[in-house]
């Protein structure tokens, strides 16, 4: 893995690479938001575990970016699925 300055780009070597990458931040955030939600009482707990999505807002957000790469390319190798007649979409796509 790699820094792109002129890009302000992380550059992975291999999709493996990549699904190391996210397995070990989203752990490091599991394990945040659990640590944090021990705290206290039930309440306070849960205010403990937002504030640690609300701090690490940047990380969710690169987190939910390489997970819909991961999505997509999950089934790259495999055969389309079966199309099914009806409506074309709910109008999110895009």
């Amino acid at each position: 893995m790699k820094y792109d300055a002129s890009t302000r780009t992380l550059q992975f070597t291999s999709d493996q690479e990549v699904d190391r990458f996210h397995a070990e931040v989203t752990a490091l955030l599991r394990e945040a938001v659990s640590a944090a939600s021990h705290l206290g009482d039930a309440k306070a707990g849960k205010l403990a575990a937002q504030a640690v999505f609300r701090d690490f807002a940047s990380v969710m957000r690169a987190l939910n970016v390489l997970r819909r790469h991961l999505d997509r390319s999950a089934g790259e190798n495999d055969p389309p699925p079966p199309t099914e007649e009806g409506p074309v979409g709910d109008g999110s796509e895009g």
